[in-house]
């Protein structure tokens, strides 16, 4: 059987079952190792023999297997979780609940959908996340950040990847790190768990970017360091997180078994939860800052999302088919609105980086109104309204970001 993955760097593999007295065995040699399927499989079951044997009989079965390709079966196996081609022109959002023609998902992923909830209704309890903060702004901003995760690989087809970072700041107890975990959370368990933290070493961070998929990486936990050391290795993560997606470096990254080096994207947005700030403006104009408070975000209905995560993940689930099934149209309006926002911004803000991500929100803002519209969720008149308040609180959030770059002691941020 003939199988493509679509896991990067896109990969092809043949399986075979090898039938001996005592069973079977199942045989995956990669496309690099083909040239020599004799040796791969003789490798891959040490200890057996074929039934001829002789110095030409490894030609003759490569020149076999080369024969039957022919006619082989061909499977296309999905193991990355994500936006991918089903087709020349169609993209779809895969994980392990997706059913399609032809393909198999293993991403060990899936979006829990609640189907007693229709997509409305579950848009409009997830509009109510909203009402959790005492502020719009520090909800809004990473509410529609995780959509944006979500988009990067249409936004990139547009070829207008965002190249921004969310730094979520405040002291212990500001509810910060269980937030993140609620609205970063896609797939099933993930907001039971810390996905990734300044306790991971670069490297690792730098597989859990690459192996992310469209969506948001949450990094968690830049905490006060209790040595010289450990603030200068929490500083190092941060800055080459910050660097890498802020500059939309490709770097050499490892696969999941360290043993291959790719000059890949990590293709996923990423935030950071933590205590305080620590880089250079330069580094601080990468980010769009939330600082919290105790007492920011109420308890009592966050602790709701956290118990029902499906109401959420449903009406994520609904986004996404709303925008697998007009993907056309939402990349044309992309390419033709983006650049006259960002001139609008401009008029309002010097620093580009942050001109580009109060345009990627309102971007996003705007698509998340369409799906209201298509859904029938809101009137018109209302989303006007809501609009033109979103628009003003991500100037607001701009604004303060700008502000907490040109502190002096940027470790102190979230006091502000």
């Amino acid at each position: 059987k003939l199988v493509y993955s679509n896991r990067k760097p896109t990969e092809s593999f043949l399986d075979f079952v090898i039938s001996f007295r005592a069973g079977t065995k199942e045989v995956r040699v990669r496309e690099s190792d083909w040239a020599s399927l004799y040796e791969a499989i003789r490798k891959a079951c040490p200890g057996t023999s074929f039934s001829v044997e002789g110095t030409k009989h490894p030609r003759r079965f490569d020149r076999y297997i080369a024969f039957c390709l022919d006619n082989v079966e061909t499977e296309f196996e999905y193991l990355s979780a994500g936006w991918s081609y089903v087709s020349e022109d169609k993209q779809k959002f895969l994980h392990d609940g997706v059913s399609h023609p032809g393909l198999t998902c293993k991403t060990g992923k899936t979006i829990e959908v609640d189907h007693q909830l229709s997509y409305k209704e579950a848009f409009l309890q997830s509009l109510g996340m909203l009402s959790m903060a005492r502020e719009l702004g520090k909800i809004l901003i990473p509410w529609l950040f995780e959509h944006l995760g979500l988009l990067f690989s249409i936004f990139c087809r547009a070829g207008l990847q965002p190249n921004f970072l969310l730094f979520i700041a405040g002291p212990s107890g500001a509810l910060k790190t269980a937030l993140a975990k609620v609205l970063f959370s896609l797939y099933s368990g993930e907001s039971n768990r810390v996905m990734a933290s300044f306790k991971d070493t670069i490297t690792a961070l730098e597989v859990k970017m690459f192996e992310h998929g469209d969506g948001v990486l949450n990094i968690d936990d830049f905490h006060p360091p209790v040595s010289s050391g450990e603030k200068r290795a929490m500083s190092e993560k941060l800055e080459f997180v910050t660097r890498v997606k802020g500059d939309g470096l490709a770097k050499g990254r490892s696969n999941v078994q360290l043993t291959l080096q790719e000059e890949l994207m990590p293709h996923c947005l990423v935030s950071f939860t933590g205590e305080f700030l620590s880089g250079g403006e330069s580094s601080l104009l990468r980010l769009l800052i939330v600082q919290l408070k105790r007492g920011d975000i109420d308890g009592k209905t966050l602790e709701f999302y956290q118990k029902n995560s499906r109401v959420w993940s449903t009406h994520l689930q609904g986004f996404l088919i709303f925008i697998e099934n007009n993907q056309d149209l939402v990349i044309d309006f992309i390419k033709k609105e983006f650049e006259a926002k960002r001139q609008a911004w401009g008029a309002t803000f010097k620093e580009k980086r942050l001109v580009d991500a109060a345009t990627h929100m309102e971007v996003i803002a705007v698509i998340v109104f369409s799906y209201a519209k298509w859904l029938g969720a809101l009137p018109e008149s209302e989303i006007k309204v809501m609009y033109a308040q979103w628009r003003s609180v991500i100037r607001e959030m701009t604004d303060k970001s700008i502000a907490a770059t040109k502190q002096a002691k940027p470790v102190v941020l979230f006091l502000e």
